[in-house]
């Protein structure tokens, strides 16, 4: 998953986010010791283009969604 890339969720818990794409804006990933709740070492994190005050403007783990569309950018960062 890469910057530019269009995501969905694989699995929304509500039918607000179904149908639903994301831009990525921005991607990180955990570094050595890094505790989160969610993910764990290693694990890469996304930033996407959401509406302010949603649960997805912040940095959400990559792994609850699926790329749909590949962007042209050759950055993995």
């Amino acid at each position: 998953m890469k910057v530019g890339d269009m995501v969905k969720i694989k699995k929304p818990t509500t039918t607000c986010y179904a149908d639903k794409l994301f831009l990525v804006t921005d991607t990180m990933m955990m570094g050595d010791g890094a505790v989160t709740t969610w993910g764990e070492e290693h694990a890469q994190w996304v930033k996407l283009d959401a509406p302010d005050g949603t649960y997805r403007t912040g940095w959400t783990p990559a792994t609850d969604y699926e790329v749909v569309s590949e962007s042209g950018n050759k950055s993995k960062t």
